[in-house]
């Protein structure tokens, strides 16, 4: 009775996250339990359970230990990565670094450019947040599912397009014009008739 009660609350408990959280590490979570729940593995888990711990404790302690196993599962597959799929485009060694360091230089480089020009707004608020996300310790999929611009790879070229991009926009500076932009405003300009 008490094993078939802990299982049912794990799942539930599961069931609850699942509806909360569409996140992989959830998924790979339920995966893992329904797999357990079938071999019969998370029955004995759940007996050892029921002597020591209530069984939302038990379930709690369970998830973070599949959540820890499946972060390392993740981490050793995305170390084993060996192409990006796209010709011309190599696989970093050390993704997240990488990038991080290429986000500061572009930050970096983009304080020459006025403060008021847009294009440093835009600039400075993108990697600015890159960057976070990448400091963040999420791993290389998350981080890529976060930005949402491609790989990490595609993200890096476009780091470095960006670092070729600033000198150039400091020499042609489009924020400065000489002349006056004038908004003329007709009054009916479609030539509808007023009633």
């Amino acid at each position: 009775m008490c094993v078939c009660v802990c299982v049912c609350v794990v799942i539930n408990k599961m069931n609850r996250v699942m509806k909360s959280t569409k996140s992989a590490t959830t998924l790979m979570i339920k995966k893992r339990l329904m797999k357990m729940n079938e071999e019969g593995d998370l029955i004995g888990i759940a007996k050892t359970w029921s002597g020591s711990a209530s069984a939302s404790s038990a379930s709690a302690s369970y998830s973070t230990t599949a959540q820890t196993d499946y972060e390392q599962e993740e981490r050793r597959k995305e170390k084993m990565k060996t192409t990006t799929g796209l010709v011309g485009l190599a696989v970093l060694n050390d993704p997240i670094n990488e990038y991080a360091k290429i986000c500061k230089k572009v930050l970096e480089k983009i304080q020459f450019v006025p403060e008021h020009a847009a294009y440093r707004t835009i600039v400075e608020e993108t990697y600015r947040h890159r960057r976070e996300v990448c400091l963040s310790g999420k791993s290389v999929s998350e981080i890529e599912c976060a930005i949402e611009a491609g790989q990490i790879e595609e993200l890096m070229k476009q780091a470095e397009d960006e670092l070729t991009l600033i000198p150039k926009m400091r020499e042609w500076k489009p924020w400065e014009f000489e002349h006056e932009i004038v908004i003329e405003r007709a009054e009916n300009p479609r030539g509808i008739t007023k009633n």
